[in-house]
């Protein structure tokens, strides 16, 4: 398992969901991500240091859960992914970025589900993953140190 150096990221919690999405110029992004699924939790401003976490092995949301709590750390929130998009977009276009932080569950599938940042065709994509699923092993997760 390893970590990057951290990046600096300015969350902005007086913004609405809606607007730190748009902030992030994605070039698509789930309809799902929205204000009423997905709520803010922190509140003002505050600048973070995030890391991008990545394991030796195949993992999913529950391996990563208990990292962080082995290792210091907390998982990052949904407003903390979308700073991270915003201020470092270039980094999802090399591996994509988990934020098991943060669920939803899909009243159609009844699925839980994270949003993540992925790279598809050349595009930059705001999206959600199966909590459940397994992540593959160039994958990273986004999370904050405790």
């Amino acid at each position: 398992m390893s970590d990057t150096n951290g990046y600096s990221v300015k969350v902005d919690c007086r913004r609405s969901l809606s607007n730190m999405v748009a902030a992030g110029h994605y070039d698509w992004k789930n309809p799902d991500i929205n204000d009423v699924n997905f709520k803010v939790t922190g509140a003002g401003v505050i600048v973070v240091t995030l890391e991008l976490v990545s394991f030796d092995r195949q993992a999913d949301s529950n391996f990563a859960l208990d990292y962080c709590a082995k290792h210091n750390l907390r998982p990052a929130l949904i407003e903390d992914l979308l700073a991270f998009g915003e201020t470092y977009p270039a980094v999802q276009r090399h591996t994509p970025i988990m934020c098991p932080g943060t669920a939803w569950t899909n009243p159609e599938s009844e699925e839980k589900e994270m949003p993540c940042l992925v790279e598809d065709c050349s595009e930059r994509l705001l999206s959600l993953y199966m909590y459940a699923c397994k992540w593959q092993q160039h994958w990273c997760m986004l999370a904050r140190r405790s």
